[in-house]
């Protein structure tokens, strides 16, 4: 592993321009270009409190819903916009796959680099909000880069594993939206883990350990909205979900990859 991210690191240059070839296709013939960045989430957070505090009484139970929202949704958005992109991305760079020998690992990880680079155009948005609200996250920031750190990882690790099954099972493509639905209802996002909790601990705890992805939005949502300090437990269930994660991605990923061009 070690050998393969030095060789990354010799084609970084490589990276940056997959990289920005990314961020370019995304605002090409966009009139308004990264201005969707700010506007986006703030539609999003109007659709999404509209529906689940207004139909589902969310705001009644949780203070300040559209922040709670945010601190959460905008995390799971970059993830899905990786996972979406990441689990085509091989065969759309198929001709390049066939004619160049170059670590196929960078194609995955300038999707998540260039998402990620939005992501955080996103969260300085709302961080802007949390200020004048009254929320100082400033003592967390901590807490904050280390859980986007550890969602680096995790990302990185399922953009392996889709990206490279998609090449052998077609219908992933196909399947990716469902999943991320499904996906989307089992992460709380739109809802407050302690609801789980008092219906089945046991269950609540599951999520956590099944779903690396649920101790991500609850250590965002410690450092953005609830402004506390998170469990040492929580922080291990992240490291130890995100880090499994990437191992068995990259394993596969360096498993799969060699028949890449055969394949596509």
């Amino acid at each position: 592993m070690i050998a393969k991210l030095i060789e990354i690191y010799k084609h970084r240059e490589l990276l940056v321009v997959f990289t920005k070839k990314e961020l370019k296709v995304k605002y090409k013939n966009s009139a308004m270009g990264v201005l969707w960045s700010f506007i986006n989430p703030l539609i999003m957070a109007v659709v999404y409190t509209l529906v689940f505090s207004k139909l589902f009484g969310a705001s009644k139970e949780i203070k300040d819903y559209p922040i709670f929202l945010l601190s959460a949704l905008l995390a799971w958005n970059f993830f899905t916009v990786c996972i979406a992109t990441s689990s085509s991305a091989i065969i759309a760079n198929a001709n390049l796959i066939k004619k160049v020998r170059f670590p196929r690992e960078i194609i995955p990880l300038s999707i998540i680099l260039a998402a990620l680079a939005n992501y955080l155009m996103e969260v300085a948005v709302l961080m802007v909000i949390l200020l004048i609200m009254g929320y100082n996250f400033i003592p967390y920031l901590p807490i904050f880069l280390l859980v986007l750190i550890l969602q680096l990882i995790a990302t990185a690790g399922f953009g392996f594993i889709f990206s490279a099954l998609t090449v052998y099972f077609r219908d992933i493509e196909q399947l990716i939206n469902i999943i991320l639905l499904i996906w989307f209802f089992a992460t709380p996002i739109v809802y407050d883990i302690s609801k789980v909790n008092k219906l089945s601990p046991i269950f609540a705890t599951a999520l956590k350990i099944l779903n690396p992805l649920v101790s991500i939005m609850l250590l965002y949502r410690s450092s953005l909205y609830y402004l506390s300090w998170p469990s040492l437990q929580l922080i291990i269930y992240g490291l130890l979900g995100s880090t499994s994660i990437f191992i068995a991605g990259y394993i596969l990923f360096q498993k799969l990859s060699p028949n890449f061009a055969k394949e596509v």
